[in-house]
């Protein structure tokens, strides 16, 4: 009888073995998005002698940066046609340059931005300081 229940035993174990094993897959995803950040800067014109009156640039911009999703290709834009250097009623006109695209590396790249005053612009000027806000934006 002793013998009969050992033998049981050991089939059931083994059996038991046997079916507790499996295998199963689990899918892991990610999905990296396009996306893009501009850093603002600064360009200054320096000092404008009314009297000499000539154009004044290309002056670079310093501290613009943009960061974008590796490989992902990118267009900046600007709406400096609309806002002029003011000073109280006084303007002076002034145009940007700058590719206007480019494909991101996944870390900040310096954007290089030129600025330019066309000759006789500021001819009539009022002295003073004057100053404008340039929103430059980015899109993936």
């Amino acid at each position: 009888m002793k013998k009969i229940l050992v033998l049981a035993a050991a089939i059931a174990l083994v059996s038991s073995t046997a079916f507790a094993a499996g295998t199963a897959t689990l899918t892991v995803t990610a999905n990296v998005t396009a996306t893009c950040a501009i850093t603002g800067g600064t360009l200054g014109f320096g000092a404008l002698d009314p009297l000499v009156g000539g154009a004044v640039g290309p002056v670079a911009a310093s501290g613009v940066q943009v960061t974008c999703s590796n490989g992902t290709a990118f267009t900046v834009s600007d709406d400096a046609s609309t806002k002029p250097l003011v000073n109280g009623a006084s303007t002076i006109p002034f145009t940007l340059g700058h590719t206007g695209s480019g494909t991101g590396t996944g870390t900040a790249v310096a954007y290089a931005i030129t600025g330019n005053i066309a000759a006789g612009t500021y001819a009539t000027a009022l002295a003073g300081a004057y100053t404008s806000n340039v929103i430059l934006s980015v899109t993936p």
